[in-house]
């Protein structure tokens, strides 16, 4: 069953907020503030004198659609069809007043959310333009594991914790996540705010989980939502039918460099108003 609002016994016991450092937001227990971390971006002052000081450049470069105002958070996301269903991070998207796509070519494109589960840590968004396509040569080159990776399984990530796509990679330390988590993988892999939703893939292109957070104290351990997570909930909501998943996986044959070109076009910067 899909909760699309907290519960009471839910929300008295994981509704808060805890700052870790700067950009880090907590929505674990108090007892465990300095351990688990969402990766959502804050946009932090200095980032925005900096925009400003450097508006007249850019906007001789200004992409489509862009909104006037600066976003208050961002995260990655990345698509579950050719036509804008996307998916990111519910910790991303909560509360927000307004949702933007940003994707590769830069442009900008307004998105509403079509379904979340709190529990699990994912939100399914839509980009509204009824003419959108992530890519006019083809579809998603990847597909979604249906079943949890071995431990140990090498895997990489593409996501957004600046301007411009940073990749990582690494391995899966634990075939459960945070605190013995069965939705959720531990891995070993770099992250930093920006990466929540981010795509984890395995050597032969399959998606195999959701890039949610990190140990705050570690440099590398990440925690990732498994991918039969996904699958679970989407089978479980009503628009379960429009959304067009891959059936075939195009990225198997191919080196890293090639993998990586091939999936930047589907992977995008969700951009938070409130």
């Amino acid at each position: 069953q899909i909760k699309f609002w907290r519960t009471a016994a839910i929300a008295a016991s994981t509704a808060f907020l805890a700052t870790v450092g700067v950009n880090f937001w907590n929505s674990k227990t108090q007892e465990n503030a300095s351990k688990y971390s969402e990766l959502r971006k804050v946009r932090t002052e200095i980032e925005g004198i900096k925009k400003s000081q450097n508006r007249i450049i850019k906007d001789l470069n200004t992409k489509a659609n862009k909104p006037a105002i600066e976003n208050k958070y961002s995260g990655t996301g990345f698509a579950l069809s050719n036509d804008g269903y996307i998916v990111t991070n519910y910790h991303v998207t909560e509360g927000a007043d307004s949702l933007y796509i940003q994707t590769r070519d830069g442009n900008y494109y307004k998105a509403f959310t079509v379904s979340f589960d709190a529990n699990a840590d994912i939100a399914i968004l839509k980009i509204e333009s009824k003419r959108f396509k992530f890519s006019k040569q083809e579809n998603l080159p990847y597909s979604f594991a249906n079943a949890k990776s071995a431990l140990g399984e090498r895997v990489f990530t593409l996501g957004y914790p600046q301007d411009e796509i940073v990749y990582s990679e690494g391995y899966i330390s634990s075939r459960n996540g945070y605190e013995g988590d069965s939705m959720q993988y531990r891995l070993e892999l770099p992250a930093e705010p920006g990466q929540s939703g981010a795509p984890v893939i395995n050597a032969n292109g399959n998606i195999i989980g959701i890039v949610a957070g990190k140990e705050s104290k570690s440099a590398g351990t990440t925690y990732a939502i498994s991918s039969n997570t996904l699958l679970k909930m989407l089978r479980n909501i009503p628009q379960s039918n429009d959304i067009n998943l891959p059936k075939t996986n195009k990225l198997g044959k191919m080196n890293r460099n090639q993998q990586i070109e091939k999936i930047q076009d589907f992977t995008c910067v969700v951009n938070v108003y409130k």
